[in-house]
């Protein structure tokens, strides 16, 4: 890595460090825990973002010579599979678990046909 890569690394790093007074990224770290156990427990990925929004709050002779940092961290955890259900949908468009267009049997239970009525 360059020398002037490295500076900008470090930059950033040193930066987030002391956003919000240190909270920033001890917040972010709570986030990536949070998402990393969704992800051990789904085996489904997730994804988190840390935004910085950065507007310009300061002029000197004319150039922006200081800035407002407001930072963010979102996850995104992955859901469980909930499963599936099949309605069939009605004429008259209602889900209903069976199906309306099926004619209906008569079953006896084993009771029923061994005289135990």
């Amino acid at each position: 890595m360059a020398e002037e890569e490295a500076a900008r690394v470090n930059d950033i790093i040193s930066t987030l460090i002391v956003m919000s007074r240190g909270n920033f990224v001890i917040d972010a770290g709570r986030e990536l825990f949070e998402l990393t156990e969704a992800i051990k427990d789904t085996g489904k990925k997730g994804k988190l973002v840390i935004t910085l929004e950065v507007t310009p709050s300061g002029l000197r002779k004319g150039v922006v010579n200081q800035c407002e940092i407001r930072p963010d961290v979102t996850i995104q955890k992955p859901k469980p599979d909930q499963g599936k259900s099949i309605f069939f949908i009605t004429d008259d468009n209602h889900l209903v678990r069976e199906d309306p267009a099926q004619m209906e049997m008569e079953l006896e239970t084993e009771r029923e046909t061994n005289g135990h009525r």
